[in-house]
């Protein structure tokens, strides 16, 4: 079984997924809780640093998530680009 993306726009599959197994979902969950469990205990100024550049990231590729959020969702290009400046923002912000 598989997920399609269709654009919207176009009526086009863009991609198509696999679904996860039952044991792919419980070895995320075990990932997630270890990336936590260290991520608790790292000084504020890291992870502060840490989301300066996820905003950053985001800035840079803009043109290519931009495009992905438009093919997915059928949205203007910019609308695209104004949901990738406000997701940097939200980082920086936090």
């Amino acid at each position: 079984m598989s997920n399609q993306v269709i654009n919207p726009s176009t009526g086009m599959q863009e991609m198509v997924f696999s679904l996860n197994s039952e044991e792919d979902l419980h070895n995320a969950l075990v990932e997630g809780d270890k990336y936590y469990r260290r991520q608790r205990i790292v000084p504020v100024k890291v992870l502060a640093q840490q989301l300066m550049a996820i905003a950053a990231s985001f800035r840079e590729n803009a043109d290519n998530l931009a495009q992905t959020a438009t093919n997915n969702m059928g949205k203007l290009i910019s609308e695209s680009y104004a949901e990738v400046e406000a997701t940097a923002k939200i980082a920086e912000y936090y």
